[in-house]
């Protein structure tokens, strides 16, 4: 376990927290929500409000960059700090931010407070989304390989197959950029 006081942790039960905090040494674990197996989105929405609920201040998420914009998305304008272990796929705002992907070495720096803040875009005056962002032809491929993560092919192909689909049938679009300092 981690060289630092350790607090009790608010986590989801199952794969979606508590399993790992229970592997990684760690006890003094509240469940905050059950996901559905397997877990999605709203639950990722739901476990951040429980969190968020319970009163934590610092959250701690593993996963991909899906569910850390999930996760983005429910703690931005709260003063709750958003750690990542990179257990996803492509991990790219982890791999980014050099982030540890061992989770007893992730929960040491974050309970030590090596947290700084990052940049996020809002698309479409809806979602709040970190790191790395397409849009046109590349999120149509990563869309169709997103919606077929339960057929358990690899990513490799989901993603090849998908780049070969869009290539014929991909339509382009207008899009508006709108930046700000704030």
């Amino acid at each position: 376990a981690p060289e630092v006081d350790v607090p009790d942790w608010a986590t989801c039960a199952g794969s979606m927290g508590e399993d790992a905090l229970r592997d990684a040494g760690f006890s003094g674990i509240t469940i905050v929500h059950r996901p559905a197996e397997p877990s999605s989105a709203d639950d990722t929405q739901a476990a951040v409000r429980g969190m968020l609920s319970a009163g934590t201040g610092l959250i701690l998420f593993c996963g991909g960059d899906g569910t850390v914009n999930e996760a983005i998305n429910g703690v931005a304008g709260t003063q709750t700090a958003l750690g990542i272990v990179p257990l996803g796929i492509a991990n790219l705002l982890a791999t980014k931010l050099a982030l540890p992907k061992d989770i007893q070495m992730a929960c040491s720096n974050f309970l030590k407070r090596h947290t700084e803040w990052i940049d996020v875009i809002r698309l479409n005056d809806d979602k709040l989304f970190a790191g790395v962002g397409c849009v046109g032809f590349d999120s149509e491929v990563a869309a169709f390989a997103g919606r077929r993560r339960k057929a358990r092919s690899s990513p490799f192909l989901r993603r090849f197959v998908g780049s070969v689909m869009k290539y014929f049938t991909y339509q382009p679009k207008t899009v508006e950029l709108r930046f700000n300092d704030d």
